[in-house]
């Protein structure tokens, strides 16, 4: 199996502080872990990235729909999914250049099955509203 090595994976202990962030941000939503199987598989990316070689924009369609999909959390999948696919996307260079609003629409389509927005629609949402930036930009942060 290939590792690619350029790519900043996301950890478990940054899936961790991601819950846990969003649970002190809405400390009145019942933000609990009800299914581990998705932030693992988030978690553990690089194990199948031979798969989606090492496009960022599609490894990040994969977080953003594995989260919000598989539903990990009792609520707050969502703000999760689209959170750590904007981290994922930071940690290699690229920043959203869309607003909350659209940031939420986005998130609604995915949760929808009856939209069909599957992770080549995340993916082709991504190409038209991500630019590329420096990692040090993000590490200033």
């Amino acid at each position: 199996m290939k590792n690619y090595r350029s790519i900043e994976w996301l950890s478990e202990e940054t899936v961790n502080w991601a819950i846990d962030f969003l649970a002190r941000e809405h400390p009145n939503d019942p933000i609990n872990i009800i299914n581990n199987g998705p932030l693992c598989y988030v978690s553990g990316l690089c194990a199948v990235s031979e798969y989606y070689e090492d496009n960022v924009l599609m490894l990040a369609a994969v977080v953003i729909r594995s989260i919000i999909r598989g539903h990990p959390l009792y609520d707050g999948n969502k703000r999760l999914g689209m959170f750590l696919g904007e981290t994922f996307l930071n940690k290699n260079g690229y920043k959203l250049n869309v607003d909350n609003d659209e940031i939420v629409e986005i998130a609604v389509r995915v949760a929808d099955s009856n939209k069909n927005w599957e992770r080549a629609e995340i993916y082709n949402w991504l190409l038209g509203c991500c630019i590329k930036s420096s990692r040090q930009e993000f590490e200033k942060r």
